[in-house]
């Protein structure tokens, strides 16, 4: 046998070893990804916990969904931690809740408050910064009325129904009686 026919020889058989090696190589491959695969988890349909917790960079809590007196609240933090907004359920009269959504002052006294009534109707109310309400809209028994008070919580002034139909305007002294003034029932100036 001839050198070269010794070299081609010898070259043939490293190509078959280097072709079995790559099969051996791909099927490797092949099988940890299969393998791989197999093992991505795929989403939960459900996360329960008792809680959960968002926080920032520096650790501090910035948003909370947790459970309070048997229904969910959702907070809102600032970035000291404070809470500053507020969704939950208030417990009313006979044990009844209501949904409510409430946003906080630094000292967490309600500035802003929407919800419901005892009686299920809806309410919007502001309050100062010390937590007393001073505007109050919403309604009672189906019809809207408006109330605001001062600083001191005493009545200023209330739109709301006449007991016989039509708006009543009443305005407050400061003793507490009111002076009112009523428009006769009416068709609404407004188009619905």
């Amino acid at each position: 046998m001839s050198t070269q026919e010794a070299r081609i020889e010898a070259l043939e058989r490293r190509i078959r070893l280097q072709r079995r090696w790559n099969i051996v190589l791909g099927t490797a491959v092949i099988a940890g990804g299969l393998s791989a695969a197999a093992r991505v988890p795929t989403a939960p349909e459900v996360i329960q916990a008792k809680a959960f917790e968002v926080v920032n960079d520096e650790g501090k809590t910035v948003v909370t969904l947790r459970s309070s007196k048997g229904s969910g609240v959702i907070m809102n933090h600032d970035r000291v931690g404070r809470r500053t907004f507020l969704v939950s359920n208030a417990e009313g009269e006979g044990g009844v809740f209501r949904g409510q959504v409430r946003t906080l002052n630094a000292d967490g006294k309600s500035l802003v408050r929407l919800g419901a009534t005892d009686g299920g109707e809806g309410v919007l109310t502001t309050h100062g910064a010390e937590g007393r309400q001073v505007v109050r809209i919403g309604a009672a028994d189906g019809s809207g009325i408006v109330g605001i008070r001062d600083r001191h919580g005493h009545a200023l002034a209330m739109i709301a129904e006449g007991l016989e139909g039509g708006g009543v305007f009443t305005a407050f002294e400061d003793d507490g009686q009111g002076v009112s003034w009523t428009a006769p029932e009416i068709e609404s100036p407004l188009a619905n």
